[in-house]
């Protein structure tokens, strides 16, 4: 995570169980585009992608996975 960070990635939100459906909460970078962005679980890098539509259309319906 420190690396990412010291080549200045920022939180741009956060991933949570409501109801066993897996949702997230996008609280910042919702209208950029063209954006490097990682998916990260208890600090450890599980994903990085690269999207040329804004971050809130990319993870538009990632919200509707039941657990």
């Amino acid at each position: 995570m420190k690396r990412l960070t010291d080549i200045g990635f920022l939180k741009a939100g956060y991933w949570f169980i409501e109801n066993d459906v897996l949702k997230y909460n996008l609280t910042s970078f919702n209208s950029e585009k063209n954006i490097l962005y990682c998916f990260v679980c208890n600090n450890t890098i599980k994903y990085i992608g690269k999207s040329v539509k804004t971050v809130s259309q990319r993870m538009y319906g990632l919200s509707i996975i039941n657990i």
